[in-house]
């Protein structure tokens, strides 16, 4: 096993410990502030995971419409790496409202 190959097992662990992270915050009991944090984080990523949907959607219409090539527009996309960003959003999200409501 090479060094890339590696480093992408690792960075597949990471990834996985932040998604799971997602779960675990959503289940965890608190206070009524700490579910705010959580609830402001939880909409914010849910409008961001809804706006990248309507614009991949809207290419998609473009495309067959003008009926260009899809080789030049392939998203291409699969669904662990659109887990990841949204993990990712999720984990950024959390972090900034925990430090502006300060939890």
């Amino acid at each position: 096993m090479n060094k890339g190959y590696l480093a992408l097992w690792i960075l597949g662990f990471i990834l996985l410990f932040l998604d799971l992270g997602i779960i675990v915050s959503l289940f965890k009991k608190g206070d009524e502030r700490r579910q705010m944090i959580i609830w402001k984080s939880s909409t914010f990523t849910f409008g961001i995971v809804i706006g990248v949907l309507i614009i991949e959607c809207i290419s998609k219409l473009v495309v067959s419409a003008f009926n260009l090539t899809t080789a030049t527009f392939d998203n291409g996309s699969s669904p662990f790496s659109f887990l990841t960003i949204i993990a990712i959003v999720y984990f950024i999200s959390l972090k900034y409202n925990q430090k502006k409501l300060g939890d």
